[in-house]
């Protein structure tokens, strides 16, 4: 398994920085992209690692906030055969509101009926080497920044995350959780 980070908060090589999260992930069976940052940063990096994002054949956005799928128009325009597994409630609005403003964080709603998306509602199996789970309760563990995050109900639940787990020979890695410890 090959893991390169596209987009990260801090960079010590050429890569640009940007709040947000990228992995590209190659496997036995798939090119995968693990969220697609914020904005076109994922594009401009994998130049830089000489990784051709029209071959990604796998994408999994892990939650509903632009940091994790801003990049999602770019990206089908991009690449017009990659399926693109999503829950559901990511395409919901998401908000995060300090003092008296509401800003909005969610991915653009208009991208949910594309062909490539494929809208889940849990856990599901992709393949026998991929597979999502999602969590139906908040983690004690999320960042207190999570505290400024809401959808249209009142606090983010974050009911619109999932995780991977990818399943090979040698073992299982598990990408998700983590990730939202730093949104």
């Amino acid at each position: 398994m090959r893991i390169v980070p596209l987009v990260e908060n801090t960079t010590k090589s050429e890569l640009k920085a940007k709040h947000g999260l990228s992995l590209y992930i190659e496997t036995k069976l798939h090119k995968i992209l693990f969220d697609l940052g914020s904005d076109n940063t994922l594009f401009e990096n994998a130049v830089k690692r000489n990784i051709d994002i029209s071959k990604v054949d796998t994408v999994i956005i892990s939650h509903g906030h632009f940091d994790h799928g801003g990049a999602l128009k770019k990206f089908l325009d991009v690449n017009s055969s990659a399926n693109i597994y999503v829950q559901k409630e990511a395409f919901e609005p998401h908000y995060s509101k300090t003092l008296l403003l509401k800003i909005p964080v969610g991915i653009d709603s208009k991208l949910k009926s594309n062909r490539q998306i494929i809208l889940l509602d849990g856990d599901y199996k992709i393949d026998d080497e991929l597979s999502l789970f999602t969590v139906s309760k908040t983690n004690k563990f999320y960042s207190p920044a999570n505290k400024s995050l809401y959808d249209e109900k009142g606090k983010d639940t974050f009911r619109h995350e999932q995780n991977l787990i990818i399943s090979e020979k040698t073992g299982s890695t598990y990408y998700g959780m983590w990730t939202c410890w730093r949104c």
